[in-house]
């Protein structure tokens, strides 16, 4: 979802020297973690280089390092090239440090990473000294992570050209088209302290309004252009003792770009590790096609812990869905699962399915008592607890995460790491709880009951008046009367059904009209483009609609107000709706009255 958000800008024109510098760089990153650098000189000799900067050579390889040159397509295309250095004391000297032997032969982008450098740790030094961190000098010791992207395949403009061209039919596949130039966008989280982007174009950030959950985006290309585009990283957000916050981007793989990051030296001890093992970790998280060549145990160790922290957020949601469940209700029945699982897929902002929620519970067995209703559905309820004891014991947020991060613990140490939380068997058996000490008192009981039925004993009455006699049997004409009656019966609900259906779509016309209202008018959209809008935008309702029910909404509202938008089928059977204009006093007024 792209929206419009403008960046800060500096104006290097404007500012005389450092001590100017510095007070504006603080107070950008108070509020933002991008921002833009204008007039710098050497931008337009960067922007030359790359145009004509020659395509990556693959038969170098990529190697353990995460350097070398990598096709992320099937079909060779886009190419990643990529190069890290560290420069530091003890490299210098022929010591041990740690080194990378791969280096880039390409004479054009070693000059852009050259000219790029040196802007990049100046203002690199600048963030440090504008969230209070002293003692780091990237003057003469330093990381570097220099990363391109190639793609040389056909854009959209000219597969469009070629179509109108045989046929003007299919133009309305374009119009109705994403505007992004069929660009894939790929999410990038910074490791390092500072990345520096020759040009905003192809850039992706998020708004400094916006939570990083949100798929809210907007491209840097609307704020500004000529600009050199800053982000900053995790290691600096790390490092700021929470004065400062960063957020991924997203960055167009089908696309020649080049974006710069700095680190401090790889062997700069961070948080009871190495930034070496920080940039590790990022880089087996954006290029896992790699990770599972050279590192596949780490690999699984991150995507694990990825479902870990999933089952954390999912039993918090959880707990706000359930507790607002019992206090709006009066009764004490236990809800369904599957009454909740809306509710919870609103607030993850993801679908939520039953297994997800029964491989939570995996995690802790007593989180939640589970059983079957009568009707065969899976209710849940909070285990009672003594008043005394919720004074003394743990919130449950705390023991399910510290359940959570002991099962993650003994997990990573197995010969062969999980992928997921195998998923929890529930018996189908109404009363079936998954306590177990709650299946014990049940056997209890039970055997106690019997035995007070063994020793109980009840009279009874053999006379003949209370015994039922024999129905006599149906003739042939009472078989024929009762078959009637059924399928009267039959087709009268069928008919009560039909009408609540057609009831069920005419209220909803006028939600999917309001949905079409925002559309743009004289624009040719397909059936599949705006089922598909239109089941999105309804999904998160009372009653949410499904495609089917969709086309038949359309073909409705085509047959209420015909002069407002047009339907035609092409070729294959698929219909193009064309919206001419919309007045909603007009299909009111036209709708019928069920």
């Amino acid at each position: 979802m792209a929206h419009s958000s403008q960046l800060p800008v500096i104006d290097l024109d404007k500012v005389g020297d450092e001590a100017q510098l510095l007070p504006i760089v603080r107070g950008i990153l108070t509020t933002n973690d991008t921002f833009l650098v204008k007039n710098y000189a050497n931008r337009l000799e960067v922007a030359r280089l790359l145009e004509t900067m020659r395509e990556p050579s693959v038969a170098q390889g990529f190697d353990a390092n995460f350097t070398g040159t990598l096709a992320l397509g099937d079909d060779g295309q886009p190419l990643l090239e990529q190069y890290i250095e560290n420069v530091s004391s003890s490299t210098a000297n022929g010591g041990p440090g740690l080194q990378f032997d791969r280096h880039c032969q390409n004479g054009e982008l070693l000059k852009v990473y050259h000219k790029l450098l040196k802007i990049v740790r100046f203002f690199a030094q600048l963030c440090l000294q504008s969230v209070g961190v002293s003692g780091v000098s990237l003057e003469n010791e330093y990381a570097t992570k220099l990363t391109r992207f190639h793609y040389d395949g056909q854009s959209v403009q000219e597969d469009t050209d070629v179509v109108d061209a045989v046929d003007d039919t299919f133009k309305y596949y374009f119009d109705s088209a994403p505007q992004n130039g069929g660009a894939e966008y790929t999410t990038h989280r910074s490791a390092g302290l500072l990345t520096v982007f020759p040009s905003t174009e192809h850039v992706r950030f998020k708004p400094p309004t916006t939570s990083i959950d949100d798929n809210i985006w907007c491209s840097a290309v609307d704020t500004q252009e000529d600009c050199l585009l800053f982000h900053t990283g995790g290691l600096l957000a790390a490092w700021s003792n929470g004065m400062h916050a960063t957020s991924p981007l997203q960055l167009d793989t089908r696309s020649k770009m080049v974006h710069l990051t700095v680190f401090p030296p790889l062997d700069t001890p961070w948080n009871g590790s190495t930034v070496a093992n920080l940039l590790l970790r990022q880089q087996i998280e954006e290029w896992p096609q790699v990770a599972r060549a050279y590192y596949p145990r780490e690999l699984a160790e991150q995507q694990l812990f990825k479902r870990i922290k999933f089952y954390k957020d999912l039993f918090a949601v959880c707990e706000t869905v359930v507790s607002l469940y019992t206090i709006s209700r009066a009764n004490l029945v236990a809800p369904e699962l599957n009454v909740l699982l809306p509710q919870m897929t609103n607030l993850m902002k993801k679908k939520i399915t039953a297994d997800d929620f029964l491989k939570m519970t995996q995690l802790w067995d007593d989180c939640y008592i589970l059983e079957c209703n009568s009707m065969g559905e899976l209710t849940l309820k909070v285990p009672r607890q003594d008043p005394l004891q919720q004074l003394t014991n743990s919130s449950r947020r705390l023991t399910y995460v510290s359940r959570a991060d002991e099962w993650y613990a003994y997990s990573i140490t197995l010969a062969r790491i999980p992928q997921d939380v195998p998923s929890r068997r529930i018996n189908k058996r109404r009363g079936s709880s998954s306590n177990s000490h709650n299946n014990e008192n049940g056997i209890k009981d039970s055997k106690t009951r019997a035995n007070n039925m063994v020793s109980t004993r009840y009279l009874c009455n053999n006379k003949q008046q209370y015994v039922t006699g024999e129905k006599p049997r149906d003739t042939q004409n009472n078989l024929l009367e009762r078959l009637r009656e059924r399928e009267k019966k039959s087709a009268i609900l069928l008919n009560e059904r039909e009408r609540k259906y057609q009831q069920f779509l005419a209220t909803k016309m006028r939600q999917i009209f309001d949905i079409l209202m925002s559309l743009d008018a004289g624009v040719p959209y397909t059936e599949t483009y705006l089922c598909g809008l239109i089941v999105d935008s309804l999904q998160d309702s009372n009653n949410p609609i499904g495609t089917h029910e969709a086309q038949e909404i359309l073909v409705k509202i085509n047959g209420v107000v015909p002069n407002q938008i047009r339907m035609r089928a092409v070729d294959g059977g698929l219909k193009v709706f064309k919206i001419s204009y919309l007045n909603r006093d007009e299909f009111l007024t036209t709708l019928p009255v069920n």
